[in-house]
């Protein structure tokens, strides 16, 4: 059986473990209290973020091979080419959603105005 090395350096299990036994070599070899707390602070900081960092990176990675780019680029052109009809359907919508609003409102002012005469 093939020992899978990147996986297991990955782990985090295992960094925490190499820190606690630096941390505890350190402490026992009588280094001063702010050396330990530089190490155990660094290693429990730094290392889990540069390893999130660096197992996203290879999620993405993987994530953007699934992509078809030819797929993906014909859907973008499909879009731009029926963008100009799209733009002026929306246009017209909102020109007639306007017409209405404004005799709407121009009804109501009448109706407003009738029942202040009376």
């Amino acid at each position: 059986m093939k020992i899978n090395w990147k996986q297991k350096l990955a782990s985090r299990k295992l960094w925490v473990t190499v820190l606690s036994m630096i941390v505890g070599i350190l402490g026992a070899l009588g280094t001063d209290d702010n050396t330990i707390r530089l190490v155990s602070g660094v290693g429990l900081v730094l290392l889990p973020a540069i390893v999130y960092v660096f197992r996203e990176g290879k999620i993405d990675e993987a994530a953007l091979s699934k992509i078809d780019a030819d797929a993906f680029l014909a859907a973008i052109q499909a879009y731009i080419a029926n963008a100009p009809s799209q733009i002026a359907a929306n246009i017209v919508a909102e020109e007639n959603t306007l017409i209405t609003e404004t005799e709407d409102n121009a009804i109501n002012n009448e109706c407003t105005n009738d029942t202040l005469k009376n």
